[in-house]
């Protein structure tokens, strides 16, 4: 019984072969004559496109370049110098133990927790009260207004408590983390009139 190729097969194996689409032609259409005028399309095509042939591209304008790769300079500078991907790596929480921070900032572990994780949007806190967590955390109160304005984090000790890969939350408003932190009501007090 003699194997059936379709045409689909023979042009994917035409194609495929390295060498001179012009001299692998003849081989092809004895082998597969009904294919002929299929094959003589694609050699064609394959010619037209050999790999040693080079696109024409418009000369390189030099001052053009250099100007372009100046601006690109300029841009990582100006990227490099933001205090926000300097805030990145000082994390003013790292060092300290929660439970004295808290003490320190008279609130609950809770409350500082989603502080610290980023949970609480920052553009609710008022100047005062992130000066003040500043003080308890003995930072630079601009480091600690850039880290807390950075995404949330997932919560440290989070991968011990999940079954899957856990994913940081949506951020929560000022008013609600102090309604949900377990706060006395003097805390709840006194932190909203920071």
């Amino acid at each position: 019984m003699i194997a059936r190729h379709s045409l689909e097969d023979v042009l994917t194996d035409f194609a495929t072969l390295s060498g001179d689409p012009e001299a692998r032609l003849d081989d092809f259409v004895l082998r597969f004559p009904e294919f002929e005028n299929e094959l003589m399309e694609l050699a064609e095509e394959l010619s037209l496109h050999s790999e040693g042939d080079v696109p024409e591209c418009a000369p390189v304008d030099e001052h053009q370049a250099t100007a372009s790769r100046r601006s690109l300079a300029e841009t990582e500078n100006r990227i490099a110098a933001r205090p926000v991907m300097q805030a990145i790596a000082a994390d003013p929480f790292a060092g300290r133990t929660l439970k004295a921070v808290a003490a320190a900032f008279d609130c609950s572990v809770l409350f500082l927790a989603r502080l610290r994780d980023r949970v609480v949007r920052s553009e609710e806190l008022s100047a005062g009260f992130v000066a003040a967590l500043a003080r308890a955390l003995a930072a630079p109160a601009e480091e600690l207004a850039a880290y807390l304005a950075l995404p949330s984090r997932i919560p440290v000790g989070a991968s011990f408590k999940s079954n899957g890969k856990p994913e940081a939350t949506g951020k929560q408003g000022f008013l609600e983390a102090l309604e949900t932190s377990e706060l006395s009501e003097e805390q709840k007090r006194r932190l909203s009139s920071l």
